[in-house]
């Protein structure tokens, strides 16, 4: 598992990208990234190995060290509602009121999503509008090509496959806010379950380590 918080291409130069982008792709290694204000990834050229298995590109901007919108929620997608690193209950409807129940972020990255990348959820600015569910036919074929651009342009984690193994991309930081009012419960269980799902078989059922590890990122 290799995990990147806020780290600049003077650190992660082109030799340990290349190395990096080998170990995924090659060696099924699990790579999670995690944005940040200062660097990453948008301080990565669009070229370069880092760039090109991320599940995101960056929005240029003149300052990154505020987001797009002052707050937003955390919204679950349709196919993060059941993809297994947002589980955090065995019931759906359960499951979708944790995430509901976060308070809100104040600082993510715009990005949009790659074609091809499973978006898992999307940043809903405070006092918007959700996501309209359409029952017509002809109106919901005609609005979905719209509505799959809004997720990737709102997209906040985003996965996908690469060579043989997978890439998690969170265009914000703050997953810390899963201990809100909680202790270590939920935080504890979306680190466990990015692993799991990363590393398939090869974790098994994993054991207290998992926790510990996954508590101390």
């Amino acid at each position: 598992v290799i995990i990147l918080g806020d780290l600049d291409p003077q650190t992660l130069t082109p030799e340990i990208q290349n190395e990096i982008r080998a170990s995924v792709a090659d060696r099924g290694a699990l790579l999670v990234l995690v944005s940040g204000s200062r660097a990453m990834p948008h301080a990565f050229a669009s070229d370069s190995p880092l760039a090109e298995i991320v599940p995101f590109t960056v929005q240029p901007r003149e300052s990154y060290w505020q987001g797009p919108e002052k707050s937003f929620r955390l919204a679950l997608t349709p196919t993060g509602q059941q993809h297994p690193v947002m589980l955090q209950s065995g019931s759906l409807l359960e499951n979708e009121e944790i995430w509901n129940a976060l308070p809100p972020f104040a600082w993510r990255l715009s990005v949009v999503a790659k074609p091809g990348a499973e978006i898992l959820a999307v940043a809903q600015p405070e006092n918007g509008e959700p996501e309209q569910v359409l029952t017509d036919v002809r109106q919901a074929a005609a609005h979905l090509e719209a509505i799959m651009q809004h997720r990737a342009r709102h997209a906040l984690i985003a996965a996908q496959q690469v060579g043989r193994g997978k890439v998690l991309g969170m265009a914000f930081d703050g997953t810390w806010r899963l201990r809100y009012r909680t202790g270590d419960t939920y935080h504890h269980r979306f680190w466990g379950q990015v692993m799991r799902w990363g590393l398939g078989e090869r974790l098994r059922t994993g054991d207290g380590l998992v926790g510990q590890v996954a508590a101390d990122n």
